[in-house]
């Protein structure tokens, strides 16, 4: 039985293909190779003199400057070339998670050993609301799945007037999300998005994904220097499903890792360069020695410049924590930021109520009738599996369709 591209995207994806980005974050149609005789230190060079631009051209003394702050490498580059215009007493900072977990503890702690002015906002102390969920669904304009958030409302209100750093598409330009196996052509390159994007891994709520193929979008004639998979990427999750979530509305946001100039330099530096991001933390190793001194989340909380033995340890070590995350769920994972839903959705009373009112509404209206939406919820209640993802992605649908959204 096929349904409707869009609302099959948003059960299978977590958000809407055809959503109504007009703008994609960048541009990839102006992309060549760089100069083949330039050395890594003239590439280390170039690229450290760029970063510093496109921060310092969108910089203006007299505005409260914000970073949200993580365990990742973007947030910490902007909050280095910030530093060089401004004491760090003139810059707010803030991280959201569950405490313990790599993003919260390194961004709270990189914040103290420099002094901004900073908040941390444990989610293990939100409570999540129907009047809460259904303003951040207007903030995504109806597009993404819910609950992955901070307490929006309250990092507005504190730093309303502010200028907000985004890092957004920094590890993503800079190769992070480079594929080990690339696809010959588009087809296959959309075969391999759809599989490796899944958000409902849990149950199958769509019989097929083949109509979600002419909905994916991609660019004409681009300069294929970089690869199928990461153009979609770009195109499709990076603006259509991180974008909402990551420039919400509400706040004011500077985005420098889009500005072009960084944009043609990083991916025309090619793949030797970008895989494993290794230009990207040799200019940041080389420009700001003292900020990525520090432990880093893609270095398994090691520095950015530990030896390998030392990552590699660490690394294993995350693999046997989410191995037993999985067969014991109370188990903390470290390396995720939110709140184990799955959990929650069982015995966190805010969680549990508004994920089941909801996911009811959304049964009463049999717009998705092929699903049994009261055994999915019964299952899970007597713990006959884990389908959070499900869940929050039916409840997310049934909040968007509240305000407003029309399929």
């Amino acid at each position: 039985k096929m349904h409707n591209a869009n609302l099959n995207s948003f059960l299978y994806l977590g958000y809407f293909l055809n959503s109504s980005v007009d703008n994609y974050p960048v541009s990839l149609s102006k992309i060549s190779h760089v100069d083949s005789n330039l050395s890594e230190f003239d590439l280390i060079g170039i690229g450290s003199n760029i970063l510093r631009l496109v921060v310092s051209d969108s910089f203006s003394l007299n505005s409260k400057h914000l970073v949200p702050i993580s365990g990742g490498l973007d947030s910490r580059a902007l909050l280095a070339c910030l530093l060089e215009h401004t004491d760090a007493s003139n810059i707010s900072t803030y991280t959201f998670g569950t405490p313990n977990t790599v993003d919260y503890d390194i961004g709270l702690s990189i914040s103290k050993k420099i002094g901004t002015k900073h908040v941390s906002f444990p989610l293990t102390e939100y409570t999540y609301t129907q009047d809460k969920l259904m303003d951040i669904s207007r903030r995504v304009n109806q597009q993404t799945v819910l609950f992955h958030h901070g307490p929006v409302d309250e990092i507005i209100d504190k730093f309303s007037g502010h200028i907000t750093w985004s890092g957004f598409m920094g590890e993503v330009l800079s190769g992070d999300h480079i594929p080990s196996y690339k696809s010959k052509n588009l087809d296959q390159a959309k075969g391999v998005f759809l599989k490796s994007n899944r958000y409902t891994k849990s149950l199958k709520l769509i019989n097929s994904y083949d109509n979600l193929f002419d909905a994916i979008s991609h660019s004409e004639g681009v300069n294929k220097i970089i690869s199928y998979e990461e153009e979609l990427d770009i195109y499709n999750r990076q603006s259509k499903y991180i974008a909402p979530h990551v420039l919400m509305d509400g706040l004011t946001y500077k985005t420098p890792f889009t500005d072009s100039r960084w944009v043609d330099f990083i991916l025309s530096v090619g793949e030797r360069y970008r895989n494993e991001q290794y230009l990207y933390k040799k200019i940041l190793l080389d420009s700001f020695p003292y900020l990525f001194s520090f432990p880093a989340k893609c270095s398994f909380g090691q520095r950015l410049d530990a030896n390998k033995a030392s990552i590699l340890s660490n690394r294993i070590m995350h693999k046997i924590r989410k191995m037993a995350n999985r067969r014991y769920p109370n188990i903390l994972n470290p390396h995720i930021n939110y709140i184990d839903f799955d959990d929650a959705i069982r015995n966190r009373s805010d969680v549990k109520s508004v994920i089941y009112e909801n996911i009811m509404d959304l049964n009463n209206r049999k717009i998705v009738d092929w699903i049994d939406i009261v055994d999915i919820w019964k299952n899970h209640q007597s713990k006959n599996g884990n389908y959070s993802d499900v869940l929050m992605t039916l409840a997310s649908l049934e909040i968007h369709l509240k305000t407003g959204m029309k399929i």
